[in-house]
């Protein structure tokens, strides 16, 4: 983090077309909210609110929440492609 820092301050003036601070943020956001998502879901498994369907006996409470967290994943991608254009 503070390399980036030191390397944003050196380079400044040559990045500013492309607004790299806002980015830096984006991404940021996506990997402390992608987290925190996923540690949300461990918590609603271990709860018990997430089980397996007794009709769909391929599919375990780790897969259910696993494809939960790549579908929200999916959504989240969307909004941080629509803060970076």
């Amino acid at each position: 983090m503070y390399c980036l820092i030191l390397l944003y301050h050196a380079m400044h003036d040559e990045l500013r077309p492309f607004h790299p601070l806002g980015k830096f943020i984006c991404v940021k956001a996506v990997v402390f909210f992608s987290f925190w998502q996923s540690v949300a879901l461990a918590v609603i498994v271990k709860l018990g609110f997430i089980s397996a369907n007794a009709n769909w006996s391929s599919y375990t409470v780790e897969s259910v929440s696993a494809g939960i967290q790549d579908f929200l994943m999916c959504v989240e991608m969307l909004f941080a492609a629509i803060a970076h254009s």
